[in-house]
């Protein structure tokens, strides 16, 4: 059947037409079950996070000379909200001290320590959850301050200087408490798996020790020296 060349450019141009609108709509809802995505996880308000990570660690005690040593961190803790969470951490790795100057009997003390803690931390938005127009007042949003008490256990070995008089009291492995305090911030990393699905965990640590023999000794039964070591460590941090 003969059918005008007019009527098939039509018929042609109806095809194109529905076949354009077909793929806009498909793309649409591509786009739409992506965003629904990220909204879901924006939604994720509350849950665990697992974290891993590395850092360095000074010790504050007798020494003069304190120089950074390598921590390995891990961590599990449970937002009750993005600006609240309770949290479990184990950090392993070394704590030294050396005297350059020999006024020590010990020249270097090398401490091996294992620190299990539990924490709690609250940032800024629990106080002012103000609407975060950027990512830099995200971060300023996260950023928090935390408290928590822990478990750590040392081993220490030591270099000596044989000219000096040995301290009295000494301990190379014990078992001590530790009060953790912290500072730091979560940075969200924002991608097809969700808007807080993975995160970068800056946060500094300072650990109070309430005992005479973090580094291993006392110089004397009348020194009251008690003891404390810092951590600068970067972890990532996984949503459940």
């Amino acid at each position: 059947m003969y059918m005008p060349l007019h009527f098939m450019k039509a018929k042609q141009l109806s095809q194109i037409k529905y076949k354009l609108c077909c793929f806009i709509i498909l793309i649409l809802t591509v786009q739409q079950a992506s965003a629904q995505v990220d909204y879901s996880f924006g939604l994720n308000k509350k849950g665990f996070r697992l974290g891993i990570g590395v850092g360095l660690s000074t010790i504050n005690t007798h020494y003069q000379s304190n120089p950074a040593q390598i921590v390995g961190v891990g961590s599990l803790d449970y937002d009750f909200n993005p600006y609240f969470s309770i949290g479990l951490e184990a950090q392993g790795g070394y704590l030294k001290g050396v005297d350059k100057l020999g006024h020590l009997y010990y020249q270097t003390s090398k401490n091996q320590y294992l620190d299990a803690n539990i924490n709690f931390r609250v940032a800024i938005g629990l106080i002012s959850d103000f609407y975060a127009k950027n990512n830099f007042q995200d971060i300023v949003k996260n950023i928090y301050i935390g408290a928590g008490v822990g478990r750590l256990r040392t081993s220490n070995t030591f270099t000596i200087y044989p000219s000096q008089v040995p301290p009295q009291y000494t301990m190379p492995i014990l078992q001590m408490w530790s009060f953790p305090f912290n500072l730091g911030t979560n940075i969200n990393i924002r991608g097809s798996s969700g808007a807080d699905r993975f995160s970068i965990n800056p946060n500094f640590q300072f650990s109070y020790v309430n005992n005479y023999y973090l580094d291993g000794y006392r110089t004397s039964d009348f020194s009251h020296l008690k003891g404390f070591y810092k951590l600068t460590s970067v972890r990532v941090k996984y949503k459940f």
